[in-house]
């Protein structure tokens, strides 16, 4: 919280760009105001210092909803890359099948089916096969 500003200056400033605050949100001002937010605005520009503020503020609002749409899109890009990954991979789950006439075997996914030639039945992360 700020302090109020103790020089009459300061104080007549800012009720100034108040009223530049309030029309520029489309309030109606008198013709009293008027002539204070003229005068206020020739000696420290609060019609600017008001529009200023108004678009910074505009800028972190596209700035958060723009950082809130792309952890949106990460969270589904993730998603769908997880539906596509089976469950068993990382897991000690491998079926060894021998394969006739030769020092070699496949490993195949108890769980969607792919297949490996040779190497451990724990099985390497992968995707279901596409069928």
């Amino acid at each position: 919280m700020t302090a109020e500003p103790s020089d009459p200056m300061s104080r007549v400033l800012n009720a100034g760009l108040d009223l530049a605050r309030a029309e520029l949100e489309g309030s109606h001002l008198d013709e009293d105001e008027v002539r204070v937010l003229e005068l206020c605005d020739d000696i420290g520009d609060v019609r600017g210092v008001a529009l200023h503020e108004m678009q910074q503020a505009n800028l972190e609002v596209i700035t958060t909803v723009s950082r809130d749409m792309q952890a949106e899109e990460d969270i589904k890009a993730w998603e769908e890359e997880q539906s596509r990954r089976c469950p068993s991979g990382g897991q000690d789950v491998g079926r060894m099948i021998n394969i006739d006439g030769m020092d070699d075997w496949k490993i195949e996914c108890p769980t969607c089916g792919a297949m490996w030639w040779g190497g451990s039945t724990v099985l390497p992360e992968h995707d279901k096969p596409r069928g």
